[in-house]
């Protein structure tokens, strides 16, 4: 970005964890977790987090993340239905 920039920032993830199991997703902003970002839900089969926020950027680049951490197992099926993610950036 050339200026600072107030953004709107969504991630989204729809999943199944086999066996039934938790999952908890976090932002990162250029290494640095944003904890207004958090979600968890745990001890189910499906799971879906959808998280938003407004953050204020300073010019120039930046690295953004979503991670998960979970004790189940899930794959990913690109296009599908389930056991995708999503992050979508404004500003």
């Amino acid at each position: 970005m050339s200026s600072p920039h107030v953004i709107a920032l969504s991630y989204s993830i729809a999943t199944t964890c086999i066996p039934d199991s938790n999952i908890a997703t976090r932002l990162i902003i250029d290494g640095n977790e944003d904890y207004h970002f958090r979600a968890i839900s745990g001890n189910y089969q499906f799971h879906t987090h959808s998280v938003s926020g407004f953050l204020y950027l300073n010019a120039g680049l930046h690295q953004i993340q979503v991670q998960y951490r979970t004790p189940g197992n899930f794959t990913a099926i690109p296009f599908g239905d389930w056991n995708i993610g999503s992050l979508q950036i404004n500003y």
